[in-house]
């Protein structure tokens, strides 16, 4: 039961106070005055202050002040039940931070109706408090790890206790089978208790909140012919699917043996949970698919070993690597030789593989020259990555650096090969975001690679480089946002608005001239 302080000089009045309160079910801690009150406010941290304004050694206004100083106490309401029947005094005590105010003499069903307001709306933000706390608690395991087993437990907890909910399930659908692979289970089946990893046909409940990837609430299941529960003692049925909006990937199922046993909050809420659930299943499904790819570039990769950057294996030995996978924001650089299968097509496969073992020396000591990662290497293209496994604040500059670097080296290397006919030119597209960042392979030989919308958005924009043959390094607005005041070193071509194959908004683009003039480099 809620507890309540009384503070009051006055013994009758307090007396009469806590015996309407007690009476009403709620647990009381009374002080005779406003010292006694702060020190009984502190201790106690009760659900409820009703406090007299005039007292002796500290009076109602200056404990109600210190009660709102203090973080322990500051969120709990207040009612001044006073004498003072002014309008000043009432102005007063509601500027001061009080939450209600009863003049004498009350009656009991006043007093009652005031406390029970109080509460109401104290359990409410209290409540909230909570939600906003769980919400924050998700979001920021979500950005250090790739958890989604974390967030589907505690989901799912706070489910079962918030709602009451007799029977609790979530799955994830197996495309292969397809079938609903159980990974959370509670409650009690009188046939047989479903286990954590049975697969579960999609039909029935289950089937209809997937295929219209819409919640469901049975409020009656007798009235519902429609939508049948697990077994026949469960009356009320709420459903929730966890999608995202590139895949359907499970659904959230809970049971009630109590007809209309889930409120309209309590749904809201949870689909905020689930749509974080979602996007914590969707990451790690992108993350193995990753996994799987590289897997089976494993043997190419071998190769081009030697390019892994010197940091990233230090990284991964001394453990500073989330082999789990992190978010991080970082600069993604794409860059190729522009025409690379004409040129293919006009030299022998001996000429065109010296031509790249002489390029991407350029590459490789550019990246690494602005603390760079060389992630992969495809022909003629290179993928380099800024900002990981060490985060840099200026990883935007770095890139566009390594672009002009590159460039800059290539017309070095064109003037070596002058005489047996060859002018190459580079393509590249930088864009800046935030990626998923992990480790893949074995004990003895690891790769670390990034994946998220950033990396398919640079890869995009070094695309440009067919439809703008003026140019042949862009950023994005992302990039040049980035730069912050560093975008004096370069000298910017602008764009405008260009529109990208999948996205939903245009992006703006510039091109990258060169360094600037005053800045020396």
């Amino acid at each position: 039961m809620p507890t309540i302080l009384i503070v009051d000089d006055e013994p009758g009045i307090l007396e009469n106070t806590r015996e309407i309160l007690s009476f009403a079910g709620h647990t009381i801690i009374v002080a005779e005055d406003g010292a006694l009150g702060l020190e009984a406010a502190r201790k106690h941290r009760p659900d409820l202050i009703i406090s007299d304004i005039q007292m002796p050694v500290m009076d109602g206004y200056t404990m109600l002040q210190e009660i709102r100083r203090d973080p322990l106490t500051q969120s709990i309401p207040l009612i001044f039940l006073t004498a003072r029947a002014d309008r000043e005094s009432q102005r007063k005590g509601m500027e001061t931070g009080a939450d209600d105010y009863l003049t004498k003499p009350f009656t009991a069903n006043e007093l009652e109706s005031a406390v029970s307001a109080r509460l109401k709306r104290h359990d409410s933000v209290m409540r909230r408090v909570e939600e906003l706390n769980l919400l924050r608690r998700i979001d920021q395991e979500l950005s250090f790890r790739l958890n989604p087993d974390w967030v589907i437990k505690i989901m799912m907890d706070w489910a079962l206790r918030q709602t009451g909910a007799h029977i609790a399930l979530m799955g994830t659908i197996e495309q292969e089978s397809p079938t609903l692979l159980l990974r959370y289970v509670s409650g009690f089946w009188p046939d047989k208790t479903p286990e954590i990893g049975d697969r579960w046909p999609l039909d029935g409940v289950i089937g209809h909140i997937i295929r219209s990837e819409q919640p469901i609430y049975v409020a009656d299941t007798e009235q519902e012919s429609a939508f049948q529960p697990s077994h026949s003692d469960m009356k009320s049925v709420l459903g929730l699917p966890l999608a995202t909006s590139e895949q359907r990937l499970g659904v959230i199922l809970l049971e009630s043996r109590k007809f209309n046993a889930f409120k309209v909050e309590d749904m809201v809420f949870l689909a905020q949970i689930a749509n974080r659930a979602a996007m914590a299943l969707g990451q790690a499904n992108l993350f193995q698919m990753l996994l799987q790819q590289y897997q089976q570039e494993m043997d190419l990769r071998e190769m081009f070993g030697r390019f892994v950057s010197r940091e990233v294996a230090e990284a991964i030995r001394s453990g500073e690597i989330n082999l789990a996978g992190e978010v991080q924001v970082v600069s993604v650089l794409f860059c190729d030789i522009r025409d690379f299968t004409a040129f293919s097509e006009d030299h022998t496969p001996q000429e065109v593989m010296q031509i790249l073992n002489e390029y991407f020396p350029i590459v490789v000591e550019s990246a690494e020259r602005n603390g760079g990662m060389i992630n992969k290497f495809g022909g003629d293209s290179a993928m380099l990555i800024f900002g990981v496994p060490t985060p840099l604040a200026d990883s935007a500059y770095r890139a566009i650096v390594t672009a002009l670097q590159i460039r800059r080296g290539l017309h070095d290397l064109n003037h070596k090969l002058a005489d047996r006919g060859f002018n190459l030119r580079i393509g590249a597209g930088i864009n800046t975001g935030e990626v998923i960042a992990g480790v893949v392979g074995s004990q003895e030989r690891q790769e670390y690679t990034v994946i998220g919308d950033t990396v398919n958005l640079s890869a995009r924009v070094e695309s440009l480089n067919k439809q703008y043959g003026e140019h042949d390094i862009f950023i994005t607005d992302y990039t040049y946002q980035a730069l912050g005041d560093r975008r004096i070193a370069f000298e910017f071509v602008d764009l405008g608005e260009i529109a990208f194959k999948g996205k939903a908004h245009t992006v703006k683009i510039w091109a990258v001239a060169d360094f600037a003039a005053r800045a020396g480099l």
